[in-house]
């Protein structure tokens, strides 16, 4: 079992119900720790036998970029849900901040995890 850390990935979405942020995209930082099944490529050192993290997050960046979330835990709900389909994802957690969304501190985040078992 192993981890992979995507750290400060940039995802384009509509998160928000006030109106100054509900109909703008905005730029969202998110970060994850996904546990998965690493054994066959510690073994292998085969690029054909690698989690295939583009794919995921090509995945992730579709869904967010195509949909409207009023809500930040709604918005991490979705990716936490999109991670679990990949067959070899064990478990997963998830950091989505925003920096418009609030005026004080100026940042916000929720975190959520999840697991396939």
């Amino acid at each position: 079992m192993g981890t992979l850390k995507v750290k400060n990935l940039i995802v384009r979405s509509n998160v928000g119900f006030d109106p100054h942020v509900s109909d703008y995209r905005q730029d969202l930082v998110v970060n994850l720790s996904i546990n998965y099944n690493s054994f066959v490529e510690e073994e292998s050192d085969n690029p054909a036998d690698a989690f295939q993290v583009n794919k995921l997050i090509k995945e992730i960046m579709g869904r967010a970029d195509n949909s409207h979330f009023n809500l930040l835990e709604a918005f991490t709900r979705m990716l936490l849900n999109t991670i679990l389909e990949f067959p070899r994802v064990e478990s997963v957690e998830i950091e989505a901040k925003t920096e418009q969304s609030v005026r004080f501190p100026g940042e916000m985040s929720f975190v959520l995890s999840g697991s396939n078992r």
